[in-house]
């Protein structure tokens, strides 16, 4: 499998954000090389550029693996302080707050 052109990691990028919203980085490339290429070869594909060709005309067959594939299956709440972070600094307080107030003027809380 040839190395992945500046110009089909774009293709595949662009592809990947408009079907599902997930943003590769210019300096990702080496991700889709390495999550891609073995599907790619298996698909009996020399190259990205075939890829991208034939993710083109066959998206219903081929993107659910592609995107499958590119993801991490993991979520960033685990990975990332900053979300645990707006959890516990902003969201809750916020939400206790207004907790506090309809329960103070008796008018109980909408969820």
């Amino acid at each position: 499998m040839q190395a992945i052109t500046y110009a089909e990691f774009k293709q595949i990028s662009q592809l990947l954000y408009e079907q599902c919203g997930i943003h590769l980085n210019d300096d990702q490339d080496y991700l889709v090389q390495t999550r891609l290429s073995h599907f790619a070869e298996s698909l009996g594909l020399a190259n990205f550029g075939e890829l991208v060709m034939q993710l083109r005309t066959k998206p219903e067959k081929l993107l659910p693996t592609v995107i499958n594939l590119m993801t991490t299956n993991e979520t960033l709440w685990f990975r990332d302080d900053s979300c645990w972070n707006a959890l516990e600094k902003d969201i809750l307080p916020r939400f206790f707050k207004q907790l506090d107030n309809k329960q103070q003027d008796g008018s109980g809380l909408n969820l």
